[in-house]
């Protein structure tokens, strides 16, 4: 639905000067439609371990972030970074931060005091950034679903929506000319719009294997773009914003109204209504 899309652009409109650095301020090598050079971590937290490697998140939208622990302008830029991994992280994103110099010890502390659980993996030499010419940070790359870099030196907001759409619609597979409408739906990131669309074609009964095995991804995938929707949401409350977590209630109820996931959701909301009435 369009709150989605004003929400997810909101956000990183709000950010442009962290994102997307002017070309006068280049930070590292432009390798835009090039294969992103592989990375091996030696360690790193929260899903990087020793021998992780950046292709192993091949098929997935990656945006990689270097940064210096100890430098502001990469702690200033780290926010953002929280906002994408939670709001995106379950729908095709892996927010990657790349740390110059320190391990895993020395950032656990930084990250648990911040509540930053996004991706990080250890540069302990330089040898990494030095794969993509990095020179001062922090510099960040935007890599595609195809392992090719779309963005060097920022991450504009049209590539990422881009990317993260292109990620839905291959997970997507096949659509038949009859339920393009479904194709269009999860590329505006309303599953609720493409769900309805395809239950309506299963419930007349007359529908052929194609929108079967269709409707079934739709499920899948709405499935769990809710789950992801109703963590954040539960997040938010636990971090005491609960007006926040309300409004993401409020707007999974309306997205999904009218759909087999609208009890679920109904539910979460019931939930959540009856948490906040009982502090």
């Amino acid at each position: 639905m369009a709150w989605i899309t004003r929400a997810l652009l909101f956000t990183l409109a709000s950010s442009l000067v962290v994102l997307a650095p002017s070309r006068a301020e280049a930070q590292g090598s432009d390798l835009t439609g090039r294969l992103a050079p592989d990375m091996t971590f030696a360690d790193g937290m929260n899903g990087v371990a020793a021998g992780t490697t950046l292709s192993a998140f091949r098929g997935k939208v990656v945006w990689v972030k270097f940064i210096l622990r100890d430098c502001p302008r990469c702690r200033k830029a780290l926010p953002l970074a929280q906002q994408l991994h939670d709001r995106w992280g379950g729908s095709g994103l892996v927010v990657l931060t790349v740390v110059r110099q320190f391990g895993p010890r020395e950032m656990q502390s930084f990250m648990s005091q911040n509540g930053y659980d996004f991706r990080l993996g250890t540069d302990r030499d330089g040898s990494l950034a030095s794969r993509y010419g990095v020179r001062t940070m922090p510099t960040d790359y935007v890599i595609g679903v195809d392992g090719r870099v779309k963005a060097s030196n920022g991450a504009p907001e049209a590539v990422l929506l881009t990317e993260v759409g292109r990620y839905r619609l291959a997970r997507l597979g096949t659509v038949p000319e009859s339920m393009q409408g479904v194709r269009d739906a999860v590329w505006r990131w309303d599953y609720g719009a493409a769900l309805r669309t395809t239950e309506a074609a299963l419930a007349g009964g007359t529908a052929d294997a194609e929108v079967r095995a269709l409707a079934t991804r739709v499920v899948t995938q709405a499935r769990e773009e809710l789950d992801a929707r109703l963590a954040l949401a539960a997040k938010r409350a636990r971090q005491g914003r609960r007006d926040v977590a309300g409004s993401i209630h409020d707007r999974v109820v309306e997205n999904f109204e009218g759909t087999s996931l609208a009890p679920a959701a109904i539910e979460a909301r019931t939930r959540f209504l009856a948490a906040s009435r009982g502090r």
